[in-house]
């Protein structure tokens, strides 16, 4: 009764739709499927069950595909499983989570390559939004980041549906109990810790809970109103986009019209119809874009902006377009001496120094193709090199040391693309810049600091 009376999931849109329904076992799929089931006949629906094998967790793995597989057949529910690779398809800097929803997004895909009338179903509910807020929350998402979770939402030609968006864990364990069922799978994993989205769900949430009475209804209701302020912006942003859709080349005067917050999701459906593929900007190319425009430019002034390996943003005599450059394979390493050779180049990237004793004026950049460091610290011999398996990095403004991968993970860098990013290391090729990128704790400038070393990193023309 609890999934019937909820009106955000009427399916009413979808008669005689075939969905394809997620089902791993667990308690939540199970419901979705069921749920489904129970429709079908009613709203015409073709309901084919699909159990993604990751091949992660061994004999449990197969033992719950084969359980998944015996309670379809029993009620007479297509069923189809299939094989996902995970480790051995992870790209680098890729984690583990990530790599299995991009495999699991790719094998939706195909199967649903030239089908009319069918759409995806996935077992989230309302608990799963919630965290998936606080995660966004945590990474600087913006509203449609935060509320990305959605009722209805479309990745690239693949409609998925979540009918279970509104319901808690709790409302869906009464839901099976009341139709009978008292087993299902449990995945291990699901109590790890390690997993982000289990430590929200284990250690953050449940003592705010307990502390805020109010606070589970009252997060999962702004959760949904902010939800409706996201679909307001986003359906602005289309109509703006629309004005230049197709357009390989635009107004520099459009963009910066543009209140910030339509500019910077025009310019991802810019960037996403001109590369063919949903492309998200970082923080570093939204700042930098912000930044040049804002800024009274000379006449004839040509400003390149970097978006990915062979491909640029171009400013110049108020026109804004996309620049492609040849893509150049660099050395693996390259020796510098920075008090003899001013610049360098690395593949499609000039790298240049700069010796500063005004120390206020440039502690005011904070663009990531810039890095300042104590000069007296540096020292004249430096490395260029690629990165490699293991590489690790202590970031500015801490004293931990994390790896590359996580660094160009969290970019969203893919491992075609992380070439082009050479690191400035040290004589013992310990890292301290990755231009465009971020840049280490080592030699920061400080009031005791006398110069500055300026590095600066730009494409050549």
């Amino acid at each position: 009764m609890y999934l019937r009376k909820n009106k955000n999931m009427n399916l009413e849109k979808f008669r005689g739709f075939t969905i394809y329904s997620g089902f791993s076992g667990g308690a939540d799929s199970l419901a979705l499927l069921l749920f489904l089931a129970e429709l079908s006949e009613k709203l015409e629906l073709k309901i084919k069950a699909v159990h993604f094998q990751h091949n992660l967790r061994g004999k449990e793995s197969a033992a719950d595909a084969s359980w998944c597989a015996d309670f379809c057949r029993k009620k007479k529910v297509d069923f189809r499983e299939i094989q996902l690779n995970v480790k051995s398809s992870m790209k680098p800097g890729e984690s583990i989570e990530s790599a299995a929803r991009r495999l699991r997004i790719e094998a939706w895909g195909k199967l649903l390559s030239g089908k009319e009338k069918t759409v995806v179903a996935l077992g989230h509910h309302a608990d799963d939004r919630v965290e998936n807020f606080f995660l966004r929350l945590c990474r600087g998402s913006n509203l449609s980041g935060l509320t990305s979770m959605r009722h209805v939402q479309k990745i690239g030609n693949i409609t998925f549906i979540r009918p279970l968006l509104a319901m808690n864990k709790k409302n869906i364990i009464e839901f099976l109990r009341s139709r009978g069922i008292k087993k299902w799978r449990e995945d291990s994993t699901n109590s790890d810790t390690v997993y982000k989205r289990n430590f929200f769900r284990k250690k953050i949430l449940p003592p705010i809970y307990s502390e805020i009475d109010f606070a589970e209804d009252g997060i999962a209701q702004s959760v949904s109103v902010l939800e409706q302020d996201s679909a307001f912006i986003e359906a602005e942003a289309e109509k703006k986009f629309r004005l230049i859709k197709e357009k390989k080349e635009t107004d520099s005067v459009f963009w910066s019209k543009l209140h910030s917050a339509l500019r910077i999701r025009v310019l991802r459906s810019w960037l996403s119809e001109l590369f063919g593929e949903d492309f998200i900007p970082d923080k570093n190319l939204i700042g930098r874009f912000n930044q040049e425009l804002s800024r009274p430019g000379k006449s004839g002034e040509k400003i390149i902006i970097p978006v990915k390996a062979g491909i640029s943003i171009k400013l110049q005599k108020g026109k804004c377009s996309i620049l492609k450059t040849k893509i150049e394979t660099p050395e693996k390493k390259i020796l510098w001496n920075w008090k003899k050779t001013k610049s360098i180049k690395w593949g499609s990237k000039i790298l240049s120094i700069c010796l500063v004793t005004k120390k206020n004026s440039v502690l005011k950049k904070r663009d990531d193709t810039v890095a300042c460091f104590d000069a007296e610290v540096i020292p004249e011999n430096l490395i260029l090199r690629v990165s490699e398996d293991g590489d690790r990095m202590i970031p500015f403004g801490s004293e931990k040391s994390i790896r590359l991968k996580k660094i160009f993970s969290d970019r969203k860098i893919s491992s075609d693309d992380k070439s082009s990013y050479p690191l400035l290391c040290l004589p013992d090729e310990s890292i301290i810049w990755i231009p465009g990128i971020r840049r280490s704790n080592f030699a920061p400038v400080s009031e005791k600091t006398k110069s500055v070393l300026m590095f600066s990193s730009t494409l050549k023309n």
